[in-house]
């Protein structure tokens, strides 16, 4: 049955496996369920014979495994027998029996609207499309005109205001929080001032308590600024790509494209911690890109990371060569080379034909190992903190790799049914995105992608929008439950946006590009073996790294057949399947 495998969406063929294997270096033998998210411990003859289950008889399976004795072909099978019985390792894939509506609202019959109304706890507004940069690889910038409509209008004050008290109408004893977001949005540095004295004199009246945050590209960060961000204790990130040639080769200004940003921003961020040597709300997002050296990426995070402790690193998509046109809203570019949700940067930047470079994965795979390996030290949760903290770039990808294996859910065993598949994110359930033009999108990936327009300032989010447009038709229309990532996925559903082709539908191009890529069974069996290595020399350490603290994991974690996470835990977290979870900076 592990050979298995379906017709995709327009005719495309995937394979995914009903069960994925692997050993780690301890010896120990691992079979992870696809369809029920359970990782199981089993015995050398489980794990052999666990492919031919099923599908030949015993005397079958011996002459496949002469290695294994008839006696233990026998158990294997009856224990496979067992473990089937508790709607584990089945043959087959059941249809989705549980409705998306019953998931949300716990069975209540309380509004989808409403639900995501109240779930919410970050607006960010999106002051301006205007920057002083000209990033190549910006999704601004001149690469993806034909991707992005940019406005020459800020957001006005009285859309921001709408937007706002909109959010914040409800709110009582709440703290959520007010991002701004551009373009640049320290140009509109005047808006933003007005906006925050809007917001902080609503919410005082409302009694929530209102957090602020800001990205910002570093380069206008005056001291007057600097103090009026602290003063109102906004949590401010700054886009640094790490070392000043990587840096200065894609970010540059305006009107210059010799001129490099790398050195006023510094001496900028100088100035932060002159002024305020301490706060922990402060922090880089580095972006690798074709010239990233990791070695000189390292150096300047470790000079950093004291003054700017949070870091949070991202990558731009690589340029596929021969590509088939991007078939995306409001894309026609055909050298456009569309992957994970964003159009890569055009063949004009030739560099990112060919990225990653020679050894950047491999500097990378050091990077996550030693994280890893420091993780497996840590005593407790302050010293996996710790390590966190000495290594943000090794933890950051870390992360991406194995968070969503940690934290995923985990469908109870009383019935062979199951529920809908665990979604990398439910649209406007934490968090909404207000564009300058007063539009409400789940998130800034999506803008000007009318199939994710999901409301207005004036009217929040649509409940019924957000839930047909972003869960039936892009979810559930094109065999999510079939995928190997079922229980475990990280794609945006940006990823698979509305099809020029076919209104109202995925885009099956995106769609093939971005699965395909990551519904690996390779891939994923590498992960799920990183991740229980991990846990087997520390089996707690990752619930205070990724901040879990719903539940402990069971005793005796390798006892033979033991899953991951307990079964309380489990319950309790079906009952949010489909919810991303903000992470917010404390």
């Amino acid at each position: 049955m592990a050979a298995q495998g379906y017709q995709g969406v327009n005719g495309g063929c995937y394979v995914s496996p009903l069960f994925v294997k692997y050993e780690t270096k301890t010896g120990n033998r691992y079979v992870y369920d696809v369809r029920t998210g359970e990782i199981l411990r089993v015995s050398e003859a489980v794990y052999e014979a666990v492919d031919y289950f099923h599908v030949l008889t015993a005397d079958e399976i011996h002459e496949k495994l002469p290695r294994l004795s008839r006696e233990a072909i026998q158990e294997a099978i009856a224990e496979l027998d067992g473990i089937q019985k508790q709607g584990l390792l089945c043959a087959h894939r059941p249809e989705p029996t549980v409705q998306v509506e019953s998931l949300l609202c716990r069975g209540e019959p309380e509004p989808v609207r409403d639900f995501l109304r109240h779930r919410r706890r970050l607006l960010t507004l999106e002051l301006t499309h205007g920057c002083n940069l000209a990033c190549e690889y910006c999704i601004f910038g001149q690469h993806y005109e034909a991707g992005r409509r940019v406005s020459p209008m800020p957001m006005s004050l009285d859309t921001a205001k709408r937007a706002v008290a909109e959010f914040l109408s409800g709110r009582i004893d709440e703290t959520v929080t007010i991002g701004f977001y551009g373009g640049e949005p320290l140009l509109e540095f005047e808006l933003l001032k007005k906006v925050v004295a809007f917001v902080e004199e609503l919410a005082t009246q409302k009694g929530c308590g209102v957090r602020f945050n800001m990205s910002t590209n570093g380069t206008l960060l005056s001291e007057a600024k600097i103090h009026y961000l602290v003063a109102h204790q906004f949590s401010v990130l700054i886009s640094i790509d790490g070392d000043r040639h990587s840096h200065d080769r894609y970010r540059v200004f305006k009107g210059d494209r010799h001129k490099g940003s790398f050195d006023i921003i510094q001496r900028n961020m100088e100035r932060f911690v002159e002024l305020y040597p301490v706060y922990i709300t402060r922090g880089l997002l580095p972006t690798l890109t074709a010239t990233t050296d990791v070695a000189e990426l390292e150096r300047f995070l470790d000079r950093w990371k004291e003054s700017f402790p949070v870091i949070i690193a991202n990558s731009v998509a690589p340029v596929e060569k021969d590509v088939e046109p991007c078939l995306g809203l409001g894309c026609s570019d055909p050298s456009c080379g569309q992957v994970r949700g964003y159009c890569a940067p055009s063949g004009e930047i030739l560099e990112f034909v060919d990225w990653p470079a020679p050894g950047f994965a491999s500097a990378i795979e050091r990077a996550v190992t030693r994280h890893a390996s420091e993780l497996c030290r840590a005593d407790d949760t302050v010293t996996a903190d710790e390590a966190r903290q000495d290594d943000p770039l090794g933890h950051r990808i870390l992360s991406q790799e194995i968070e969503h294996i940690h934290t995923r859910s985990i469908i109870g065993h009383d019935s062979l049914r199951r529920p809908t598949t665990r979604m990398s994110c439910f649209p406007g359930a934490s968090r909404t995105y207000c564009s300058v033009a007063g539009a409400i999108y789940p998130c800034e990936k999506v803008e000007f992608t009318k199939f994710f327009e999901i409301g207005d300032a004036t009217n929040g989010v649509d409940g019924d929008k957000a839930f047909d447009s972003l869960i039936e038709q892009v979810r559930l229309g094109f065999d999510c439950g079939n995928c190997i990532l079922n229980q475990i996925c990280t794609v945006c559903p940006a990823s698979v946006r509305e099809s020029q082709e076919s209104p109202g539908g995925p885009d099956y191009l995106a769609l093939r590009r971005t699965c395909g890529e990551l519904a690996s069974e390779p891939l994923l069996a590498a992960r799920l073996r990183r991740y229980t290595e991990l846990m087997e020399t520390n089996p707690t350490v990752l619930d205070g790294v990724f901040r879990r603290t719903d539940g402990k994991d069971e005793e005796d974690w390798l006892g033979a057949m033991e899953v991951l996470t307990s079964r309380e835990q489990a319950n309790r977290r079906n009952a949010e399947v489909g919810l991303e979870e903000l992470a917010e900076v404390d």
